[in-house]
């Protein structure tokens, strides 16, 4: 059976659209909080990160039942050489609990002052949802900590 030309057209129109909507889409960012003795998930705050640019977002949230901070900061960069007005092609997660409010984590944090920390990186090209996980054994009941972004 051979295929229209029409039906190629609209297919690979569609294809195109959606490649663009992920790659211009805001990415919505949760940071969620799991108990491991329990079966008892919640979410700890929201925020959201443009696609369109690269850029640095930072958001820290109160630990409950501490006086720790959460830091989460999502980095979209382009590639190396790139100018700094290019469409980003990568995306930075890094999760930290520690003793206070980063505005920069990656540069600010000392050994003393972080309880723990993860980071992970990945392509945003047809990646649509990225995630980070890190344990935290400071609380009498362990507890692992994810920042998700999707778009």
């Amino acid at each position: 059976m051979m295929k229209s030309p029409i039906w190629t057209l609209v297919l690979g129109l569609v294809l195109l659209s959606s490649a663009a909507y992920s790659q211009s889409s805001p990415y919505r960012c949760k940071l969620l909080m799991a108990d491991l003795n329990r079966d008892d998930a919640s979410t700890i705050g929201e925020f959201t990160v443009s696609s369109s640019k690269q850029g640095h977002v930072r958001k820290a949230f109160r630990f409950p039942t501490t006086d720790l901070q959460i830091n989460s900061a999502v980095f979209l960069k382009g590639e190396l050489g790139a100018k700094a007005d290019a469409v980003p092609t990568k995306m930075y997660l890094i999760l930290a609990i520690g003793r206070k409010e980063y505005s920069r984590i990656e540069s600010e944090m000392k050994d003393g002052d972080v309880r723990t920390n993860a980071m992970t990186k990945g392509d945003l090209n047809g990646m649509r949802k990225f995630e980070v996980s890190t344990t935290f054994l400071g609380r009498p009941e362990p507890v692992i900590l994810t920042l998700e972004c999707r778009n």
